[in-house]
């Protein structure tokens, strides 16, 4: 039997809408209070939830090139913003700090990065050729492959690509009304939830790092990730659940490219520490995983130890 040390967790991805059918906010807000009260009555019983994880992809986003690309990006934004304040709203008392919220790949500005690229002629001599390819898989890569037109752009304007999550950035500042910020330095990518009262913590991180519609695969920033770890061994989260966030899936199918590669290190890393991270994620000090592409809503009780 659950006692009050219990809590429950909602995690929620992907709200980007069907532009052609976009759902209303309130339809999905009564959605899930519906499946509230049908919870109550489970045997045994799923507590209403005492925070809620958004683990990305908060817009589904703007091709690049579109006329009304940047007004398009600022609606759609708004639009995820709303339903974030009404989420924290009706079910957290207004708590915003109960809602966490991290960037997916689709909530990086398309446009920005084709501004920060230049296109890349491919040349005929194959030597050329093959020092293009082997850039094109070196860690930290500034080129990339366009298979729509078939060629090699190379980022030429990094400031310019770094800003690619502004509108996340901006998005993130409004939200927690200034308490929090989401620096466009990728090193920087990464924010501690405390909840003090469940002795619980959670890290949320950007698997976003290098990522955009040219390059779909993700990573973490060394970086950030040694930082977190440092974060969450402080003394005062001694004895305390811990859980780490992102957005990318750990596995993908023969065609796809879009995940992140547990079996692979941070870009320009060699830390070890990248090995084991998997379900329990004891590699960086965390009791559970949450990572939401492609994932609906579901619930999440724990039950720390000494709790049932």
């Amino acid at each position: 039997m659950c006692t009050h040390m219990c809590f429950s967790i909602l995690h929620i991805s992907d709200l980007h809408r069907d532009l052609s059918d976009e759902i209303n906010n309130r339809w999905l807000l009564d959605s899930l209070d519906a499946d509230f009260r049908q919870f109550e009555f489970q045997t045994p019983a799923i507590q209403r939830p005492s925070l809620c994880i958004v683990s990305g992809d908060l817009v589904f986003g703007v091709r690049a090139g579109a006329a009304d690309a940047e007004d398009e990006l600022v609606r759609q934004y708004a639009q995820a913003e709303e339903f974030l304040i009404d989420l924290a709203e009706r079910f957290f008392s207004g708590d915003r700090e109960k809602v966490v919220i991290l960037p997916g790949n689709h909530d990086v500005s398309y446009n920005d990065v084709m501004a920060s690229a230049a296109k890349i002629v491919i040349p005929t001599d194959p030597k050329m050729q093959a020092e293009l390819v082997r850039e094109l898989f070196s860690p930290n890569p500034k080129l990339r492959w366009s298979w729509n037109e078939l060629c090699f752009y190379k980022i030429t304007d990094y400031d310019r690509y770094l800003k690619r999550l502004r509108h996340f950035a901006n998005t993130y500042g409004r939200f927690y009304k200034g308490q929090r910020t989401y620096p466009l330095e990728p090193d920087k990518q990464f924010d501690v939830f405390d909840f003090p009262e469940h002795s619980f913590c959670v890290a949320a991180l950007n698997s976003c790092f290098n990522n955009d519609p040219l390059r779909r695969g993700g990573a973490f920033h060394p970086v950030a990730l040694t930082e977190v770890c440092r974060l969450l061994r402080q003394p005062t989260r001694a004895g305390w659940l811990t859980a780490a966030t992102w957005h990318h899936n750990l596995t993908g199918g023969p065609n796809a490219d879009d995940y992140l590669d547990p079996d692979l290190p941070p870009e320009n890393s060699t830390s070890q520490s990248w090995s084991s991270l998997g379900p329990e994620a004891t590699s960086i000090g965390c009791n559970e995983t949450l990572y939401g592409s492609n994932t609906g809503a579901f619930w999440l009780q724990l039950f720390p130890e000494g709790a049932v």
